[in-house]
């Protein structure tokens, strides 16, 4: 049986921070589901936003990454008012840089460059949000260069993170095969279960959030492809965050 109110969006309407376009619907609808059939007490909690009405945007830490050169970004939301009185929600982006070296770019300037293979999401000039797996190295480039990896990147790609490799694409789950996701001993047979969270554009061009406890990457992926969504990013994976 379904949980009171599981999978049902709900729209938000009655948030102070949240304002709405004259004659749009809600910008925001949230929900949960039960996606692991072993472990019922696990929920999944999603918010759903409209991109028409929110922008991605990406920001760096303070000491995370650091460039090859040293260099750390500000840290944080700008704090100009047109900026503040539009802010609706943060969020952690991903593992930190001893983790995986994965892609940063920040306001038009590259703090770690993109991986081939990545799962990645990325922001155009034009506030447009694109996510998928970053492409293949060129042909005949058998190790990593960051000067090449830095000349793939679009010109009107200002914003990106990485982590890991797709969640899911299409309608298909860990399309990759990965299998280590984070904090399990690379000789164990079984995923840790742990808070984790993610972000996930939908066949209908929506984006999704999720957050959760005690999960495995599999119920991640099953709540993301239970939110019908086409490209799935895992952001991080920390009770502490």
């Amino acid at each position: 049986g379904r949980a009171s109110g599981e999978g049902e969006w709900n729209p938000i309407v009655d948030d102070p921070f949240v304002r709405s376009y004259p004659n749009a619907p809600p910008a925001f609808y949230t929900t949960h589901l039960r996606v692991d059939i072993e472990r019922p007490y696990t929920r999944v909690y999603m918010v759903v936003w409209d991109p028409r009405q929110v922008q991605l945007r990406v920001m760096t830490g303070t000491r995370e990454p650091e460039s090859a050169t040293g260099e750390t970004g500000p840290g944080l939301v700008p704090r100009d008012a047109e900026t503040m009185e539009r802010v609706v929600a943060g969020f952690n982006g991903g593992f930190q840089s001893l983790h995986g070296e994965f892609a940063m770019m920040s306001e038009g300037r590259v703090y770690l460059p993109p991986k081939p293979f990545a799962a990645t999401v990325a922001v155009y000039r034009d506030g447009r949000t694109s996510m998928g797996s970053w492409r293949d190295p060129p042909d005949g480039v058998t190790t990593f260069e960051e000067e090449w990896a830095v000349a793939q990147i679009p010109a009107d790609v200002v914003e990106m993170r990485q982590n890991l490799t797709s969640v899911v694409e299409g309608t298909e789950a860990n399309p990759w095969r990965r299998w280590w996701w984070g904090a399990a001993p690379s000789n164990d047979d079984q995923q840790v279960l742990i808070h984790r969270s993610g972000m996930c554009l939908t066949s209908e061009g929506f984006m999704v959030y999720f957050w959760g406890k005690a999960m495995s990457s599999d119920a991640l992926a099953n709540a993301m492809l239970s939110a019908r969504c086409v490209r799935g990013i895992h952001l991080d994976m920390n009770d502490r965050h």
